[in-house]
């Protein structure tokens, strides 16, 4: 009989270790969106390390959620779009990436000056889901 071998789904503290740690040398591990959680998102922006910042004080995880689906089925999302290293516009799309391993393409375009850049670590992580009030983050 033939059987099929499955893997166990490493539980999510293992995984958030590894990914945190792989984040910090570089090679981002790809997470699965089964064990993505607010908290784990939470924990992930506050100690991973990022090329880019963000101009936006909060993200929507029901959006993050969405982005990772995607990435993991194959998906390529929309560019994001970036001055220097300030997100303008893609914060969602570059966070899925990032978690992913799959940092979105990125187009030169200028902030707005009332844009602040922030740490990653200050950005709450709200569970609205911002997509049904606009589809452009």
């Amino acid at each position: 009989m033939n059987e099929e071998k499955t893997e166990p789904i490493p539980n999510q503290e293992e995984t958030y270790a590894e990914a945190i740690d792989n984040t910090k040398s570089g090679a981002v591990k790809e997470l699965k969106s089964n064990i993505l959680t607010k908290e784990y998102l939470e924990q992930y922006l506050k100690e991973g390390t990022f090329d880019r910042a963000p101009t936006q004080t909060a993200i929507s995880f029901p959006l993050i959620e969405k982005y990772v689906k995607m990435l993991e089925n194959g998906q390529e999302p929309p560019e994001i779009k970036v001055e220097d290293k300030a997100i303008v516009d893609g914060h969602h799309r570059y966070i899925s990436g990032h978690i992913c391993g799959k940092i979105p393409l990125e187009r030169p375009y200028v902030r707005p000056q009332a844009s602040e850049v922030r740490a990653w670590s200050s950005v709450s992580v709200d569970s609205v889901d911002y997509q049904s009030d606009y589809d452009t983050n």
